[in-house]
C-alpha cells in the first residue's frame, strides 16, 4: 500500500507542477476536468499553488481518470489533447501500452488490501481475472512475498521515471507553443530553468536550455 501511495503522490505532484506552469498562460477550460469544492480549496490555500489546490483532494488510482486529467492539462490551447499517461489500444505512444493493464491490476490489488483487508472477494476475483487473463480464486487472502513487493517497486519506479520524462518533454513543447503566440507570457530561460529544476532534467524552451541545480 505504501509503495502504491508513493506512486499516487508522484502523479499528484507531477500534475500540480504542470498546472502551476500553465495557469498564467492559458484561458481555456482545461482545468475544468477537476471538480473541487470551495472547502477543499480553502483547506489547501496555504499551499500557495493552484496545482496543489486542484490535485490534492482527489484520488489518482484509476488509469482512465489519470489519462483524462493529464490529457487535458497538457493539451494544446483550445484542443482536447492526445497525451496519455497509460495509453491503451489505439492510443500513443504504442510502446507504452504494455503498462496499462499491469497498472490497472496494481490499483485493483491496492483496493483489495485497503478495503477488504487483503481478502480477494468474488467481485475482486472477477475483475482480476479479466485484468490478468488468469483464473483467480475467491475468497482467498492475498499474501504477497518479498519478491512480489520488490518487483512491484521496480515496476512503479521504472514507470514513474518514464512518465517523468514524457511529461517533462510534453510540457516543454506546450510552453514553447504558447510562447510562440505571446512572447510576454514568460522569459524562456527562466521558464526552462524552472521546468528543468522541477523535473530533474534539462529542457529546451524557445532556444533556451534549462539548467539543473547540482544535487
Amino acid at each position: 500500500v505504501s509503495v502504491v501511495e508513493a506512486f499516487e503522490r508522484f502523479l499528484k505532484e507531477t500534475a500540480a507542477v504542470c498546472i502551476d506552469h500553465l495557469a498564467n498562460c492559458v484561458i481555456d477550460g482545461r482545468f475544468d476536468v477537476f471538480s473541487v469544492k470551495g472547502s477543499t480549496i480553502a483547506a489547501h490555500f496555504q499551499a500557495d499553488t493552484v496545482g496543489k489546490s486542484l490535485c490534492e483532494s482527489g484520488t489518482w488510482l484509476d488509469c482512465d481518470e489519470i489519462n483524462t486529467r493529464f490529457r487535458k492539462i497538457l493539451s494544446s490551447h483550445f484542443d482536447n489533447g492526445s497525451f496519455y499517461v497509460f495509453p491503451k489500444q489505439g492510443q500513443k505512444p504504442f510502446n507504452e501500452q504494455f503498462r496499462h493493464m499491469p497498472m490497472r491490476t496494481v490499483f485493483q490489488l491496492r483496493h483489495t488490501v485497503v478495503h477488504n483487508v487483503g481478502v480477494i472477494t468474488q467481485s475482486d476475483a472477477s475483475k482480476l481475472k479479466v485484468l490478468t487473463k488468469q483464473n483467480v480464486e475467491s475468497p482467498k487472502v492475498l499474501v504477497p512475498t518479498k519478491d512480489d513487493l520488490r518487483y512491484l517497486k521496480q515496476f512503479l519506479d521504472e514507470t514513474a521515471e518514464k512518465i517523468n520524462d514524457r511529461v517533462r518533454e510534453r510540457l516543454a513543447v506546450l510552453l514553447e507553443e504558447l510562447y510562440s503566440v505571446d512572447e510576454k507570457l514568460f522569459v524562456p530561460q527562466e521558464k526552462a530553468d524552472e521546468v528543468s529544476n522541477n523535473f530533474g532534467a534539462s529542457v529546451t524552451i524557445s532556444g533556451a536550455i534549462g539548467t539543473v541545480p547540482p544535487a
